[in-house]
């Protein structure tokens, strides 16, 4: 089974950030914040909301790819050209992310927002003027584990790049399986450190392919 692939529209930002809040719930660089929360829905609304804010801002100055199926996304992937455009909180504010300041403190959210920065530390050190990078790709929980994450990755976002001429195409991830699915789509470990929030740690792989 597979769907049919797109640049997304800013009118669906919201079911891409529903998407990426049920597949990314357990995910270790989200869940080392879980304690902050005295209520699982205030953690929910937490990764909501941030997801919401990202992708609104993300989707103007870089590019966002959906697989589509029966009328549904099912998958989507965020890449960005390094140098192009950086996104920082000032333009995260500007596109609504005051809101999610309802469900956790300013200080969880700036050290979150540290953690991000550090889990890039070695990518954005690749100083290659044709740099891309995977910031992102999430897939409906009920199609995981059957190859759409592979089929995006090879059928579309790598001649993606290549045909905008990047050169190297980077990402990061926080688990061992994810590591070995990046492996065996053809990136090279480069690669692995710590990244901390509060006294608590999880692992960064850091990835490339050479297009």
């Amino acid at each position: 089974m597979k769907g049919q692939y797109r640049v997304a529209d800013i009118t669906e930002t919201e079911a891409l950030a529903k998407l990426a809040t049920d597949s990314f719930y357990h995910y270790p660089l989200f869940q080392i914040t879980r304690d902050e929360f005295k209520k699982e829905k205030d953690y929910y609304n937490f990764l909501y909301t941030l997801e919401l804010s990202f992708i609104k801002t993300f989707i103007k100055y870089h590019d966002i790819i959906v697989e589509e199926y029966d009328n549904k996304i099912i998958s989507f992937a965020m890449i960005e050209e390094i140098g192009k455009v950086n996104l920082n909180l000032v333009k995260y504010i500007r596109d609504g992310g005051l809101v999610i300041l309802k469900y956790a403190s300013p200080v969880t959210v700036l050290k979150f927002m540290d953690m991000l920065d550090e889990t890039r530390t070695a990518c954005d050190a690749i100083k290659n003027p044709n740099h891309w990078y995977l910031a992102n790709i999430a897939v409906d929980i009920k199609y995981q584990g059957i190859g759409h994450g592979s089929n995006i990755i090879k059928e579309f976002l790598i001649p993606y790049v290549r045909d905008k001429g990047g050169k190297i195409f980077t990402l990061t991830t926080n688990t061992e399986a994810n590591s070995i699915f990046y492996k065996k789509n053809g990136f090279i470990n480069f690669d692995f450190r710590k990244v901390n929030f509060d006294k608590k740690s999880i692992g960064n792989w850091s990835f490339k392919m050479s297009i």
